[in-house]
């Protein structure tokens, strides 16, 4: 089968790991929010400018008003290019698909157990993604001090998931800390030229 490759899913799936790990927009924060305001806020965002409008009827007629499912200081709308308007629009889907499948709705022929988990190639592609993000963020590291203090903060914040009780862990949580370990473990031989870019 030939290589599939889109420019498209990786910008989705990197702005969903910006969500998760600046954020802090992971499952658990997801989970506790209305029904349907992931998909509100991701039509908003997939929108040009903000002219989608929700229909209200009352029985003085109908009213329109932006269906935007957020205070307004999360709507960003309008602040960013087509490009990552639709990124963050599908970022937003895909928190609502993960959001449904852990609360049981899945998707036919899927393996919910194997898909949550995640397979090494998507954790490779997480890496790849958050080690892009932060060098856009941050650029490079300019000492050996400088990298392992990144480094050691990332293994705190997975430490400190780690030591919470088990049925308060945060698998996503996890996950993100574990990317950003070995993405800034990436990151800092590079910088530090123990390996090619």
């Amino acid at each position: 089968m030939a290589k599939f490759e889109s420019i498209g899913a990786r910008l989705i799936a990197a702005e969903r790991a910006r969500q998760v790990l600046e954020e802090g927009f992971d499952h658990d924060h997801d989970r506790r929010l209305p029904q349907h305001a992931l998909r509100w806020a991701a039509i908003c965002y997939a929108a040009p400018g903000k002219d989608v409008r929700q229909v209200f009827r009352t029985r003085k007629g109908e009213r329109y008003e932006d269906p935007w499912p957020f205070d307004e200081i999360w709507d960003k709308r309008g602040r960013h290019g087509n490009v990552r308007q639709l990124a963050i629009a599908g970022a937003l889907l895909a928190a609502e698909i993960d959001r449904l499948q852990r609360a049981g709705e899945m998707m036919p022929d899927v393996d919910f157990a194997e898909a949550a988990v995640g397979k090494t190639g998507e954790f490779a592609t997480y890496v790849a993604n958050e080690l892009a993000r932060a060098r856009g963020l941050h650029g490079d590291q300019r000492s050996a001090h400088e990298a392992y203090a990144v480094i050691l903060e990332e293994v705190e914040e997975f430490k400190a998931e780690v030591f919470k009780r088990r049925e308060d862990r945060s698998t996503a949580r996890m996950l993100a800390e574990l990317v950003q370990i070995a993405a800034m473990a990436q990151r800092a031989a590079e910088d530090l030229g123990l390996i090619a870019r």
